[in-house]
């Protein structure tokens, strides 16, 4: 018989946001790692936004759930997701140039993911998200299914709207209110999900941590 799935709650919750908060920082010194063209100085400001994005969306999320809005708590646990998927997609990139050494298409990723955009405001187009979440999903196979159901409640369809907030009763009138008739079954599922974001995103800042200093000597040997 299997284990059952560990379940997130509201004191797991509380524990990741400050230990994510202690991993923001709060300024990057561009000169000393070689000007804005390096790619160490591209990786680490892209990370440093990453991170930043990435609390400020679970602190909405947070606070959406406490107040029970619901849609907007997917929304922002939606969002999150993409976030940690772009680290996460910088985390694999770092590994696989650790391992090939190969600097240009390094670099061509990284100024992709920093300077990227869909409505031409830069001269860099932006990796497609799901590209980034199916990578993630090849360790993780709960991932993408997880990022999907969150689009399915984001997305003004059954399942964002009507599924949410119409509540059938037994004269055969559907009752409309602000706050889901399931509110507890939701917030916890929210939370979870929350809790399981942000965690992913914990692994990932480890990760990244563990490998940044063999990558800053193999750039700086290349470039040397």
């Amino acid at each position: 018989m299997k284990d059952p799935v560990y379940k997130y709650n509201e004191s797991d919750l509380n524990q990741l946001l400050r230990e994510l908060q202690e991993n923001i920082p709060s300024e990057i010194d561009v000169d000393s790692m070689g000007g804005y063209e390096s790619v160490v100085t591209k990786f680490m400001l892209a990370r440093a936004g990453f991170l930043h994005r990435a609390f400020e969306l679970a602190i909405s999320a947070d606070n959406s759930i406490e107040n029970k809005q619901i849609v907007s708590s997917f929304l922002l646990i939606r969002a999150l997701f993409e976030t940690v998927s772009v680290f996460g997609y910088t985390y694999y990139k770092i590994v696989e140039f650790n391992k090939s050494k190969n600097l240009k298409e390094f670099d061509t990723s990284i100024t992709n993911i920093l300077y990227g955009s869909r409505d031409a405001s830069t001269d860099y187009v932006s990796i497609n998200i799901l590209t980034m979440i199916d990578k993630i999903d090849k360790e993780y196979p709960t991932y993408r299914s997880t990022y999907d159901r969150l689009s399915e409640y984001s997305h003004p369809n059954f399942t964002g709207a009507s599924l949410l907030y119409g509540t059938p009763q037994s004269n055969m009138l559907v009752t409309f209110d602000s706050i889901s008739s399931s509110y507890t079954i939701y917030k916890n599922e929210l939370i979870h999900d929350l809790c399981l974001c942000i965690n992913r995103l914990k692994y990932f800042i480890l990760q990244t941590t563990d490998i940044i200093e063999d990558f800053v000597d193999a750039v700086n040997e290349i470039d040397n």
